[in-house]
């Protein structure tokens, strides 16, 4: 395996220190993640399997903190850990269905900055799940439910309104731990608090200012500015776009 990436689903990036920064790209062909530095270089790849077999079906989304790369997977409705350096952490977590902790669709993936909490848009129930990292007997797992049953947290319900959602399937979370999610369906973005109170909306369908035709992805700054951009792909007209949102949500 080399730098060449031949059908590149997805791709995140992580700061990891001042001066060291990565990207890492998933791709779908050899169910792979491939590792470069901020510039370009190639450093590294590794396959999503555990030992000789593989763990995801159809790998469809990445994000990456210092604690570990998690990577969704679309048919088999779960998400698996891998570190930085490519050794399997644990996983695959989620299953088919519409309880707690299970997925229908799992789409976008997001780690918070500590890298305790990882949220799931589950895109067929109309909500994003939050999983945990608890260390048990020295290793780190991730749950969706704490020692004494409690669920995390879930953000969003399905539905139409504030705060409710009909085709979720990119999210992100800022340095203060507040998670941003868009909803293709109504053409917004929703903030919600990370234990899941809603908190505000941006948006509306439209080609003007802050407006979106096409939301796809979102990305948040790990500081205190409050910055996120949002990317419409103009679903067919000239207007795609980034948009930076700043302190409006």
């Amino acid at each position: 395996m080399h730098a060449d990436v031949q059908f590149p689903i997805a791709s995140c990036y992580l700061s990891i220190t001042a001066d060291q920064s990565e990207v890492f790209v998933l791709d779908g062909t050899f169910a792979v993640v491939q590792r470069f530095k901020s510039d370009g270089t190639f450093i590294s790849w590794f396959g999503l399997s555990m030992g000789k077999q593989l763990l995801l079906d159809m790998p469809w989304a990445i994000a990456a903190s210092p604690l570990a790369v998690c990577v969704t997977d679309l048919t088999g409705s779960q998400f698996g850990k891998w570190s930085i350096s490519g050794s399997w952490v644990g996983g695959p977590w989620g299953g088919q269905g519409n309880d707690e902790g299970n997925f229908n669709s799992p789409q976008g993936i997001a780690v918070a900055k500590t890298g305790q909490f990882v949220y799931v848009c589950d895109d067929g129930n109309g909500r994003v799940q939050a999983s945990r990292a608890f260390l048990e007997q020295g290793s780190w797992t991730w749950k969706f439910k704490t020692s004494n049953g409690e669920y995390v947290s879930q953000l969003g319900s399905l539905g139409t309104g504030d705060g409710r959602l009909t085709n979720c399937y990119s999210l992100t979370v800022d340095g203060a731990g507040a998670v941003y999610v868009n909803d293709n369906g109504a053409a917004r973005v929703f903030k919600f608090s990370s234990t899941g109170n809603f908190s505000a909306a941006y948006g509306s369908a439209g080609t003007a200012d802050g407006q979106f035709r096409g939301l796809d992805g979102l990305a948040a700054a790990w500081d205190t500015s409050g910055t996120v951009w949002a990317a419409d792909d103009g679903a067919g007209t000239p207007k795609g776009r980034i948009q930076k949102l700043l302190q409006v949500l």
